[in-house]
C-alpha cells in the first residue's frame, strides 16, 4: 500500500519530463519501482515482446505476453510487472506526441484488451524501429534533424502497435461502420472526461448527434449502452482509490466529481453489490 494515503503512486522518469519518451529493455529496469510496485503513469506505456514470457498485472487482472506480442497500457491504468523478461522493449510517451488518430484507437481500451501477437515481418520492422530509436536517444552531438528523426521512428512504432488494435476491431481491409466509428469517439470522450460528464446526453453533445442514436450505435456495436460504459469508468477508478488510497467514501466520491457521497455509496453498491467499504475490506 502506498505511505501517502491520498494518492496512487505516479512514476515518471526525468527522460519523459525532458523529451517526451523513455525507450528501455527491462533488463535496464529490472526490480524497480518501475516493474514492481503498482503505480499509474501519466504517460503512454508500449510494449513490444520479441520472444519469451512477461506477466503483468494491470487495473486488478493479471496479464502474460507470450512469444512476439505487443501490448499498451493507457494513462491512468494501474500497473506492475511481476516477471521480467530481457526480450521486451517499453517505449514511455507523453500524450501529446501520440497522434490523435491513435489515441482514438487506443482510448477505447480503458477496460479491457489482450495482448496482439505479432508476425514475423511486423516482428523484424519493429525490432528495426526501435533499434533505431534506440541509436538515436543515445546518441550525442545531436543535429538539427535528430529531433525529427526521432519523433517519426516514435510515431512509425506506435502506429504499427495500434494498427493490430485497429485490424482486431475491423478486420484487415474492412472499412469501418459508422456504429464502431461513433463507438470509438464516445470511449475516447469517456476516458478523457468521465468524472465530470456523466450523462449520455453529454457525449451525444460533444458528437453532435441525438441521445437515442449515440445509445443505438454504442449497444449495437457493444452489447451494452452508454450509461453502463460510463458506470463502468467510473467504478473502476473507485476501486483504484478504494483499494490503493486511504481516502474516505467521501472524499472518492468528490474525487469522481460526485457531491452527494451516498448516491456514489449506492451506486457502487448497486453496481458491484457491496457496498464501498465492504469492497476496500474485502479486496485488501
Amino acid at each position: 500500500m502506498p505511505k501517502d494515503k491520498y494518492m496512487i503512486p505516479t512514476i515518471a522518469t526525468d527522460e519523459v519530463k525532458h523529451h517526451g519518451l523513455q525507450l528501455v529493455s527491462f533488463s535496464q529496469i529490472i526490480k524497480t519501482a518501475a516493474t514492481e510496485v503498482p503505480h499509474r503513469d501519466e504517460n503512454y506505456i508500449f510494449i513490444f515482446q520479441e520472444k519469451g514470457k512477461l506477466n503483468l498485472e494491470l487495473d486488478f487482472r493479471k496479464v502474460m505476453l507470450k512469444g512476439s506480442t505487443v501490448y499498451f497500457i493507457l494513462p491512468g491504468q494501474i500497473h506492475h510487472f511481476s516477471a521480467t523478461n530481457d526480450s521486451v522493449w517499453m517505449l514511455t510517451v507523453e500524450p501529446s506526441l501520440v497522434q490523435q488518430t491513435y489515441k482514438s484507437i487506443l482510448d477505447q481500451y480503458f477496460l479491457l484488451h489482450e495482448p496482439a501477437a505479432v508476425s514475423e515481418q511486423k516482428k523484424k520492422k519493429l525490432t528495426g524501429c526501435l533499434t533505431f530509436l534506440a541509436d538515436e536517444v543515445k546518441a550525442t552531438g545531436a543535429d538539427a534533424c535528430q529531433q525529427h528523426i526521432k519523433r517519426g521512428l516514435v510515431d512509425v512504432i506506435i502506429g504499427t502497435i495500434t494498427r493490430e488494435y485497429a485490424n482486431g476491431e475491423t478486420g484487415k481491409g474492412q472499412k469501418e461502420s459508422r456504429s464502431t466509428t461513433i463507438t470509438r469517439q464516445f470511449k475516447a470522450l469517456l476516458f478523457q472526461h468521465y468524472k465530470v460528464k456523466k450523462r449520455p446526453s453529454d457525449y451525444a453533445g460533444v458528437l453532435k448527434i441525438s441521445t437515442p442514436y449515440l445509445n443505438e450505435a454504442v449497444k449495437d456495436f457493444t452489447g451494452f449502452t452508454v450509461s453502463y460504459w460510463i458506470q463502468k469508468m467510473i467504478i473502476m477508478e473507485a476501486k483504484r482509490l478504494l483499494y490503493y488510497t486511504d481516502l474516505t467514501i467521501k472524499e472518492i466520491a468528490g474525487e469522481l466529481g460526485y457531491d452527494d457521497h451516498a448516491y456514489f455509496s449506492r451506486l457502487f453498491t448497486i453496481s458491484e453489490k457491496i457496498s464501498p467499504l465492504g469492497y476496500r475490506k474485502r479486496s485488501r
